[in-house]
This record gives C-alpha cells, structure tokens and sequence, in this order.
C-alpha cells in the first residue's frame, strides 16, 4: 500500500523453504478475493494432543508475551517469517488475518498469532485470536480470524513472524473434529488442514505511523 494509506495487506503463504519475497512473508502467489486452489502448507491436529496455548490474554501468571520457541518446534504448527526490518514498524489497531483453508473432516479451527522474532531467534507472541469453521469436502474455505488490537513497536532488525495452527489448549477448548460440541464430544478425530494461495494477514500501519511492510 501507499505510505499512511492504511492496513498494510498482502498475500503471505510459505513454501516450506523458509525464503521470502519482497512483500514481507514467504509465500508463492494468489489472489486474496476468493479461495486459493493451490495448496501451500499443511498440518495435522489431534484432538487427544492438543497444541497447547503460551501466554496472550490470561488471567494467570502465564499470560502475556511468552517465548514461543518450544511451540514452533511441533509438527502442528506452521510458521511463516518475514525479513529483518530495516526501520522500526508501530503497530495501532486491530489485527485480522483471511485464510483460503480445506480439511479433511470438515470441523476445524485456526488460532493464527503474530509475534515478534528478535536478533536471537527468540519468537515472542504479539496479538492472536482462533476462528471455527466448517468445510464441504475437500474444496477450501474462506476463513477470518479477527486478533485483538495491539499497540506495538517492531525495532528495526527484528522479523515479523505469522504463527498458524489448528488449537490452543486450554485457553481455546480442543476441537473434536467430528462437528460435536466440545463440550459433549466423546469421540475425537485428528484433522489434516491444509493452506491454499489466497491467505492474507492484515496490520493497522495507518496514518500518523511509519510505514510498515506489506506482509
């Protein structure tokens, strides 16, 4: 976007190779109006070992910004990085990220989190938020996750990092995939969910801030 014009927006999906373009975030292409047909990236969540929520929002002496490096090491968690900035980035406002998703159960969730990586490798979490939805068949789905608000400051030589996943027990109670309430499921299923071109993560860079990246 124009310098000030407003949320910084742009199509981030990874490769599994770790690279980036020059939009911010590894990623191929896709349009972000409709539901990517390519897949990007894929994870599996099992019901019976839920990824476990770190620190945000809470009432407990747990809350708040956490190292999330133990939780991006598992297998159920994807995470797309950006380059190191160049100048520091203020962020003020909502945060909301749009996703092109298909699963093979039909029931999932999607917690997405964007944290903040330092000069050190260390991922602290910024702001998140999760979203249910149901799918037909195999065909993607779009989905928005609407993250809280934050007003943060990125310091020049840090990375942005988009953290998706399926879950964060038990902050957010599990999702059975069997379309059951959580509350009454007694039967659980692991669900595949799989990225597709078309996914976008949206930051409050607006007027009276300095310019941040499309990412």
């Amino acid at each position: 976007p124009a310098a000030g014009a407003g949320p910084a927006e742009g199509a981030g999906a990874a490769d599994g190779s770790g690279s980036v373009d020059g939009s911010g975030f590894a990623g191929g292409s896709g349009s972000a109006d409709s539901p990517g047909s390519v897949p990007l990236a894929s994870l599996r969540y099992d019901p019976d070992d839920p990824t476990p929520s770190i620190g945000g929002p809470l009432l407990s002496r747990t809350a708040g910004p956490r190292d999330n490096s133990v939780l991006e090491g598992r297998d159920d968690v994807l995470t797309f990085t950006g380059p190191p900035l160049d100048e520091p980035v203020d962020l003020l406002g909502p945060v909301s990220a749009r996703l092109s998703v298909s699963t093979d159960t039909g029931y999932a969730d999607v917690f997405t989190r964007l944290c903040d990586v330092d000069a050190q490798g260390r991922s602290t979490n910024v702001c998140d938020g999760l979203a249910r939805l149901e799918t037909v068949g195999q065909a993607p789905s779009e989905v928005t996750v609407r993250m809280s608000s934050t007003a943060y400051r990125f310091p020049a030589g840090h990375r942005m990092r988009w953290q998706i996943s399926a879950g964060a027990h038990p902050r957010y109670a599990r999702n059975p995939g069997t379309g059951k309430s959580p509350v009454d499921a007694v039967d659980f299923t692991p669900i595949r969910i799989t990225l597709h071109t078309g996914c976008v993560l949206t930051l409050p860079t607006g007027p009276g801030l300095r310019d941040g990246p499309a990412v």
